[in-house]
């Protein structure tokens, strides 16, 4: 692309296909995937909700805890004088769920599990709402253009999405969760139940280079005649395949990802040096 493509993309769903539809597999980009809390021993009672985007716990901690960043009394008596060691304790309960450890850029705190939540339902709207849909839409007007089409309708599911922990790098997202490997399965699957369709990678932004690195992965672990089976076209919008500069500025001065309201500039460079994705 010669340009970067803001959402909403505009389909011109006319020209789709009918009634044969081509399965579509989005993949959203960075900050695109709603993050759900699976097991929290600080919140118990967060667990099942998102933590992104969930603006009223982070107003709220905000509000009564004001700077986040504090060490804990005793943390030097645990720890010794063994900084690396030392995972910062941060009083909002919010960036402690959002920030991953520090030492290795893709584990979880201890005693929390942040995931990505699944399918369609993690990148419509980041904050699903009467009031708030229309202000974090993702893929939302995208997914209701093709549900008006026909997708996923009669019991057909040809249209889904590949959610992301967009906080870890790739290989991590491997590491850690499968990623690439449950996500050959999901296509194979899709390509399976519906009369042996194909699937359109619909990307945006960082999900096109997630999709480029899924593509590459499949040609290693599975080979060409697989893409060309299962794979009918790559589509990125918007693709940073050339890098972003936003990256370096979240390593070197933080990124409070929209939330200037909410986040002070030292908790901006927690987060943002804690992710694995930027580096």
């Amino acid at each position: 692309l010669s340009r970067t493509v803001e959402f909403p993309i505009r389909l011109d769903v006319e020209s789709l296909p009918s009634p044969a539809l081509l399965t579509v597999v989005s993949n959203p980009g960075f900050m695109s995937s709603g993050l759900e809390i699976k097991e929290s021993k600080l919140k118990p009672g967060w667990e099942g909700k998102r933590v992104w985007l969930n603006l009223s716990s982070i107003g709220i901690s905000a509000m009564y805890f004001g700077s986040a960043q504090k060490r804990n009394d005793g943390a030097d008596d645990q720890y010794g004088d063994d900084e690396e060691k030392l995972q910062p304790n941060y009083k909002m309960s919010w960036l402690n769920h959002m920030m991953l450890d520090v030492n290795d850029h893709e584990s979880d705190p201890p005693g929390i599990k942040v995931r990505s939540f699944p399918n369609l339902e993690g990148v419509d709207y980041l904050t699903p709402g009467p009031i708030t849909s229309h202000l974090s839409y993702v893929f939302g007007p995208v997914i209701n253009a093709l549900q008006g089409k026909g997708y996923n309708s009669n019991g057909t599911i040809n249209l889904a999405a590949s959610t992301y922990d967009w906080r870890l790098s790739p290989s991590a997202m491997e590491r850690r969760d499968k990623y690439f490997t449950r996500t050959m399965g999901y296509i194979e699957e899709l390509y399976n139940n519906n009369e042996s369709t194909p699937v359109v990678i619909l990307s945006h932004s960082l999900g096109c280079k997630v999709a480029h690195y899924f593509l590459n992965f499949a040609l290693e672990h599975k080979g060409q005649k697989w893409i060309d089976k299962h794979i009918h076209t790559y589509m990125p919008v918007g693709g940073p395949h050339l890098g972003a500069p936003k990256a370096m500025r979240g390593m070197i001065s933080g990124d409070k990802m929209g939330l200037e309201t909410f986040l002070k500039d030292e908790e901006g460079i927690a987060l943002g040096r804690s992710f694995g994705s930027g580096k």
